[in-house]
């Protein structure tokens, strides 16, 4: 019972009919070590059902072809454009950025010397005022991140990625620094925001209070002119190595 059922399977397998005599070679050639063996003394009926199985397959499952490397080099040049346009433009945002912060900064400065007055004599100085504020520049990067959708910085070169890398990782780093130095403005004015001039002027304690939220936008002011400072480097050794 054995043996026909070997019979049966190997007769389903290839789809075809043979004596038994036939299948007994088969059985030999698919018990040998060699391959050569196999293919030399199966029935040529059964290498024909293989071939014709190979075929069709092929012809189920056909080879995907890769895009021609024109369109590769098509695809980085249009980005290579599009990142060279932003990074222009992103620059041109930015030249005047460092004034605009160092007004800031020296606006703070006067900040905190009408309020160590005020902790010093109880009240205001003579016709005194505060300004408090930051800003947030709106850099562009949706030139990079259409280059990564669609797969083009993965044929450029390796040096060339990550420059533009390391130019778009510091603009996310400026965009946290001036979100976090907006909200140290928001929470230093915010005593001061309602105040009117018919007011009596802040006590000691609030003074102090909004003398040390001063202080803290103080800093992450300086962290922001640093990430300029750097930014700006970038912009300007990137347009010069790689000109319009």
């Amino acid at each position: 019972m054995e043996a026909v059922e070997d019979e049966s399977s190997l007769l389903t397998e290839f789809n075809c009919s043979t004596s038994r005599k036939e299948l007994s070679v088969l059985k030999i050639a698919i018990s040998a070590p060699s391959a050569t063996l196999i293919t030399s003394e199966m029935p040529s009926r059964f290498l024909g059902a293989r071939r014709s199985s190979a075929s069709l397959s092929n012809a189920r499952h056909p080879r995907l072809s890769a895009p021609p490397l024109h369109h590769h080099r098509h695809l980085v040049h249009e980005a290579e454009a599009s990142l060279h346009a932003e990074i222009q433009h992103n620059a041109d945002t930015l030249s005047g950025a460092l004034k605009d912060l160092r007004k800031q900064q020296d606006a703070l400065k006067k900040d905190l010397d009408v309020l160590n007055y005020i902790v010093k004599n109880h009240k205001a100085p003579e016709n005194a005022s505060m300004e408090i504020g930051a800003s947030n520049r709106d850099l562009a990067d949706v030139a990079w991140k259409t280059a990564q959708a669609t797969a083009a910085v993965s044929y450029m070169p390796y040096p060339e990625v990550q420059e533009y890398a390391e130019i778009y990782s510091n603009q996310n780093e400026l965009k946290t620094a001036d979100q976090q130095a907006i909200r140290d403005a928001i929470l230093s004015i915010a005593p001061l925001g309602n105040s009117q001039k018919s007011d009596p002027d802040p006590t000691g304690g609030h003074a102090e209070a909004t003398r040390e939220k001063i202080e803290i936008l103080e800093g992450q002011l300086s962290l922001v002119e640093g990430i300029l400072k750097l930014l700006d480097g970038q912009y300007k050794k990137f347009l010069s190595s790689h000109p319009a």
